[in-house]
């Protein structure tokens, strides 16, 4: 049973394993959640911490505010969306064990539709969550250690230990080079993989849309969105 259950999970991930748009920071644009999905972002990114009984997103404790909690701003605008599978990806920021807890409550209480994917990223609890559309999200240093978690459905990392490369001028062929080769080892896992401290522009995301990383990053969603549409009518 378990095993099926995992196999469930893993069919629908693939499905979307074609390059898409990663909402970076989602909760700092103008209209979180709404923007991006609407700009078909595949993927959306809120930074939480847990604050008297809820989870609050925010980038750092100093912009904590009441008012922007986590179910006001993704969950309950996630459980009436009626488009195609999303993922988002909560990025825990402090306290992991307690945040998990009350994430778990959050999503009992306000269950996404089928095939969602919630994914635990930033600081890791100790536990595996009981949900089981509540995955992980490993790092390319525990790829490149074989010591990625069991319930791993994901892998990322920052890509300034891979290139110093910012997007000025031709990518470097040695930067192509392991770029591809990191984008291979991930998909032979039969995972995905999202590169964040990217470049943000379109001569970036061409390079990594062409080396068929699965979640491009960016803070411009509406752009990435007009470049992905003109990639794929090609």
């Amino acid at each position: 049973m378990f095993r099926k259950l995992w196999l469930g999970l893993l069919f629908p991930l693939l499905a979307l394993a074609a390059p898409g748009g990663h909402s970076h920071n989602d909760y700092e644009q103008e209209k979180p959640f709404e923007l991006a999905v609407r700009c078909g972002m595949l993927s959306l990114e809120a930074d939480v911490f847990p604050s008297e009984g809820r989870l609050l997103v925010a980038h750092s404790r100093a912009d904590l505010d009441p008012d922007n909690t986590l179910r006001e701003l993704y969950l309950e605008p996630l459980q009436r969306w009626q488009g195609r599978p999303l993922e988002l990806l909560i990025d825990i920021k402090a306290e992991p064990d307690l945040a998990l807890t009350l994430l778990e409550q959050e999503l009992t209480a306000n269950p996404p539709p089928k095939q969602t994917v919630v994914i635990l990223s930033g600081l890791r609890p100790k536990r595996v969550s009981r949900l089981p559309y509540l995955t992980l999200e490993g790092s390319v240093a525990e790829l490149r250690a074989q010591t990625l978690p069991a319930h791993c459905r994901y892998v990322s990392g920052p890509w300034w230990p891979e290139s110093s490369w910012r997007g000025e001028g031709p990518m470097p062929s040695g930067t192509r080079a392991r770029l591809q080769d990191l984008v291979k080892q991930v998909h032979e896992k039969g995972l995905l993989l999202r590169l964040w401290g990217t470049p943000d522009e379109p001569e970036a995301w061409a390079e990594f849309y062409r080396a068929g990383v699965d979640r491009i990053n960016t803070d411009h969603p509406r752009e990435l969105a007009d470049f992905l549409k003109e990639r794929e009518s090609r």
